[in-house]
């Protein structure tokens, strides 16, 4: 450095010490300088930047400033195209965006909570995976929709779990739904339209602890009705649409209103004429239901 100043020169030699002495510190921190913008301590070089300005007025400080913010903003998008690119579950190119906002700027503190987030998502998505695989496998719907906020962060990148979630969730808003529509038919005394209600969303959930402690409940206040609701779903699920659509008839015989009865008898009404239809065409009319076959 001494040789670099010159400081055997007759101009230098000639300078008072106390100069000399500023003249040596001021070449030293530009010298700094330009090793920390060599290593890209962007950081470090501005406050250094800040001390030689104080020096000299002269300095071309604002200039190295903006030079340096410049390449610490570059690096900053870059980081934060990397974390866009992950959330997109698209690795390579969050891979790429982080290589290069390391590049720019080595030290940007963005990258180390970028890799700790990503750990910690990580460790959060394989946590939420096994829970969720548990409860999926043993069709506890109710236990993924109660922790359904904590599952959500971890499972929304997921390409499988992610949709399976997200249907489960659908089903079990819809069972809550029904849930709070059977207690408003329970405090009008309209304990049919309470089991047409739960009954429907059983369909959804039919291992739901909460949805079937309901149902036992409110099933010896009903056990005529929602009997024949069974046998008629029963029958439907045997081939036999006739005897189905006889008991469809019966439970709406005892609850005109009855949606539940309503869907049976569209569906199973649909079915009897395909299979009426059908033998009628093979000659065979011996399955014909008997019109003294409802249930009483």
């Amino acid at each position: 450095l001494t040789f670099v100043l010159g400081q055997y020169l007759g101009e230098v030699n000639q300078l008072e010490k106390d100069k000399r002495r500023k003249l040596f510190d001021f070449a030293h921190k530009v010298d700094e300088a330009r090793k920390l913008a060599d290593y890209k301590d962007y950081d470090a070089l501005i406050r250094l930047d800040e001390e030689i300005a104080k020096m000299t007025k002269d300095f071309r400080t604002g200039e190295v400033t903006a030079a340096v913010r410049a390449q610490q903003q570059l690096s900053s998008l870059a980081l934060a195209g990397a974390q866009q690119a992950a959330l997109n579950n698209d690795v390579d190119r969050a891979q790429t965006l982080l290589q290069k906002a390391a590049e720019i700027w080595p030290l940007n503190p963005g990258i180390k909570s970028y890799g700790d987030n990503m750990a910690a998502s990580a460790n959060l998505s394989g946590q939420a995976s096994v829970l969720f695989d548990d409860a999926l496998k043993h069709s506890e719907f109710r236990r993924i929709f109660e922790r359904r906020t904590e599952l959500a962060v971890g499972l929304m990148s997921d390409p499988v779990r992610g949709p399976q979630f997200k249907d489960v969730i659908d089903r079990m808003s819809q069972v809550e739904m029904a849930l709070a529509q059977e207690k408003v038919a329970i405090a009008q005394n309209n304990a049919y339209a309470a089991w047409d209600v739960l009954a429907t969303a059983s369909q959804l959930a039919p291992g739901d602890p909460l949805l079937n402690q309901r149902k036992a409940e409110l099933a010896p206040r009903v056990a005529d009705y929602a009997g024949r609701a069974d046998q008629a779903k029963r029958s439907e699920e045997a081939g036999n649409p006739a005897a189905s659509l006889s008991y469809y008839l019966a439970v709406q015989d005892m609850y005109p209103a009855s949606e539940l009865a309503r869907v049976g008898i569209e569906h199973t009404t649909v079915k009897l004429l395909s299979q009426l239809t059908a033998e009628a065409g093979s000659g065979d009319s011996s399955a014909k239901p008997d019109p003294d076959s409802r249930p009483k």
